[in-house]
């Protein structure tokens, strides 16, 4: 399910380095892929409902020293278009990815005497295994002096599933629990995220201990497939690539780290964590995902619930109209898909960019009461300039599978207005008030299909 930007999702799995195809991206391409809105400048409407967005003021945390303060005046809309604090991100933070692929090293890793700790396989999968219900594993790695958090993410496998249901797992980050958890599923598996405090402003060395609790059971256990991250970030924060500002996180973390950073996936590396795939497109469940923020544990939903939402999966048709009442207008078109694979999703998917970058055709468009051109505002190329009596139209061609439709533009109003009602006719309704001023638009509806759409 789509909980804010439809686009936001779209960017985030599938097109994180920009929409392909096009030499130009819309000017909201960053602010969107952050996935933060604020009532000042968002309007975002899902079935005809517009979402509640908090105020500015409520937005994040201070912060970054560099840290930008949007508001809805035409100078924020080059802030949002060129700032980006990514080498500020990546001077204090840093992931580090061990026990992958086949045959890996794990010299960093020890365990209680007497126990004969080496890869083994479980299912055709290379683990780091020979550990029983008795011994703690442990490990460490280095911070730096700013670091206020890490985040330590891991796959917990079990020979006996049985053997370990009702057992307790704990991790002991410098002999501080920062996990625990009574086992009480049936899986042969868990996938682990734990987002915790971590200072170090005393020691720059954090060091792990894996173990279960007093138990009589006897069964075998192993990891793999093990990120560990630091981050001069609060726990439950990461900074916002286009504001400098903190973005709170609600599930895992490396979904915003590789959606925001990393284009998608790890890089330096040979191989990829295998929960790459369910962790960008945040596709979590309660049987075997187990994250927590703060030693908070988040909620997903279950296995019984997931088989009919797993099939409801978004697409979009990025449009991104730059208008000079209309500019970095998005499209998306959704269908009901049976899988999450890529190629499933554009085969039955469209995205299209409009009126964006410099010289733009405008040629799907007409106006009444009005002439089309290009027109500057405030240095960005946009089509306009209209009156408040002009209307606006585009038509365009969806497929047969068409369930919705997924529009985002940016709304440029050069003058005053006071309480104007502005009409998306397919979808939306929104009163604005203010002197030269923006609106970020985007409206999700749905479709049953014809030939075409105006």
């Amino acid at each position: 399910a789509v909980s804010n930007s439809y686009f936001t999702s779209l960017i985030g799995t599938y097109f994180q380095n920009g929409f392909a195809g096009y030499s130009s991206q819309p000017i909201w391409f960053s602010y969107v892929q952050n996935g933060l809105f604020s009532s000042a400048f968002d309007l975002i409407s899902v079935n005809s409902i517009l979402l509640n967005l908090q105020s500015a003021s409520a937005i994040g945390l201070t912060g970054c020293s560099s840290a930008i303060a949007l508001t809805s005046g035409f100078s924020s809309i080059q802030l949002f278009q060129t700032s980006n604090f990514a080498s500020t991100f990546f001077a204090g933070t840093s992931t580090a990815l061990e026990l992958l692929g086949t045959n890996f090293g794990f010299s960093n890793y020890f365990a209680s005497a007497g126990c004969n700790l080496a890869l083994t396989y479980l299912n055709g999968m290379q683990i780091l295994g020979g550990l029983s219900a008795i011994d703690t594993l442990s490990t460490s790695f280095t911070v730096l002096s700013s670091t206020q958090s890490a985040i330590l993410r891991f796959n917990l496998y079990f020979v006996d599933t049985a053997a370990a249901y009702g057992t307790t797992f704990n991790i002991l980050a410098n002999g501080q629990s920062i996990f625990s958890v009574v086992l009480t599923g049936a899986a042969m598996y868990q996938n682990i995220e734990v987002q915790f405090a971590f200072s170090g402003v005393n020691t720059q060395t954090c060091a792990l201990a894996f173990s279960f609790g007093s138990t009589t059971n006897a069964f075998q256990w192993g990891i793999g497939q093990l990120a560990f991250t630091y981050s001069d970030a609060p726990c439950g924060f990461i900074l916002n690539s286009a504001t400098g500002q903190y973005l709170a996180i609600s599930q895992s973390y490396y979904t915003s780290l590789l959606q925001i950073y990393l284009g998608g996936a790890f890089s330096g590396v040979a191989v990829q964590p295998c929960w790459l795939g369910s962790v960008l497109n945040s596709a979590f469940l309660n049987q075997y995902d187990l994250i927590s923020i703060n030693g908070n544990f988040v909620n997903f939903q279950s296995l019984a619930l997931s088989t009919q939402a797993a099939l409801g999966i978004s697409s979009g048709l990025g449009i991104g109209i730059g208008a000079g009442l209309t500019s970095g207008f998005g499209v998306g078109l959704t269908s009901l898909q049976s899988s999450l694979f890529a190629t499933n999703f554009f085969a039955q998917t469209s995205s299209v960019l409009e009126l964006v970058g410099t010289g733009f055709s405008y040629s799907n468009f007409a106006v009444t009461n009005g002439v089309l051109g290009i027109t500057t505002i405030n240095s960005i190329e946009s089509l306009g300039l209209f009156s408040s009596s002009s209307i606006l139209t585009y038509t365009l061609s969806a497929a047969a599978t068409t369930q919705a439709i997924n529009v985002r533009f940016l709304l440029l109003v050069s003058g005053a207005c006071n309480n104007a009602q502005f009409v998306l006719s397919a979808n939306g309704t929104g009163f604005l008030t203010g002197t030269d001023f923006f609106r970020n638009i985007e409206v999700q509806f749905g479709y049953a299909y014809s030939s075409s759409l105006a």
